[in-house]
């Protein structure tokens, strides 16, 4: 038996997507599994709503099978899957993560806007720590420094004892010449390293830069691409940017 699925990338972060599979464990074995073969961030599990107007659901999964509460490039992944191979002329789209409902606007030429959760800023006496759905440590580091000079410091913190059991994503942030323009990393759980780009990680950047120095709007420019994240209400931030579809791959069961 076979199952396929749709590699999409929504800034350079990769994640496989399966609609609506029957008669299949869904597991975190299963999703380490295709990410071995096919190399990828994540794996998403979609399924159909259960009604009319209703909203889509998912079971989320990082490459080495550990699942994600929420993940920001995968719900715009979700937008593209919907509306080009679904064929779904909705322009928005309701999906349930376990960190809540995630509203996602399509905004034409494979752009997707995505409402993301109510985020929770936890006081700290040195760190800027906040859930954006998953947890993230954003700290800013001197322009003219590379990321993988603080990449030690990232993965420490990361597996730091004070956000055991779970651990912390870590995102770094640098400013550039051009004024509401930073780059930034995240050093993210289940990859274990930076990666191409992550929405929660944008949208923690984006906190930060609204809290620390009131930027309402900024563009975050990460390895895999740039995304637009609107804090004006901080109540709801707003993150905008690319997905595209890939490759499909079919992925062998054994029995």
């Amino acid at each position: 038996m076979s199952i396929q699925s749709s590699l999409l990338s929504g800034a350079g972060n990769t994640f496989h997507i399966y609609y609506n599979v029957k008669d299949v464990a869904l597991t975190s074995e299963l999703a380490q599994k295709i990410c071995a073969q096919f190399p990828a961030d994540g794996v998403v599990f979609l399924k159909e709503p259960q009604a009319p107007n209703l909203f889509y659901t998912w079971d989320f999964y990082n490459n080495d099978g550990s699942p994600a509460e929420m993940c920001g490039n995968a719900t715009r992944c979700v937008g593209y899957y919907v509306e080009n191979i679904l064929v779904n002329a909705d322009k928005k789209i309701d999906l349930q993560t376990t960190a809540g409902l995630i509203q996602i606007q399509i905004l034409g030429k494979h752009q997707y806007q995505v409402r993301m959760t109510t985020p929770h800023i936890t006081p700290h006496s040195k760190l800027f720590v906040c859930n954006t759905g998953v947890p993230h440590v954003v700290i800013e580091i001197p322009s003219d420094h590379t990321f993988d000079q603080h990449k030690a410091m990232a993965k420490e913190l990361r597996e730091s004892l004070e956000f055991a059991p779970k651990g912390t994503n870590v995102t770094l942030i640098k400013h550039t010449p051009i004024d509401d323009v930073i780059e930034a990393v995240s050093y993210e759980r289940g990859v274990e390293d930076f990666t191409q780009a992550c929405g929660t990680g944008a949208v923690a950047a984006g906190l930060f830069m609204n809290i620390r120095y009131l930027k309402n709007k900024i563009n975050i420019k990460m390895p895999g691409g740039t995304l637009i994240v609107d804090t004006t209400d901080r109540q709801q931030p707003m993150m905008t940017g690319p997905a595209e579809h890939l490759k499909d791959c079919i992925y062998e069961l054994k029995t």
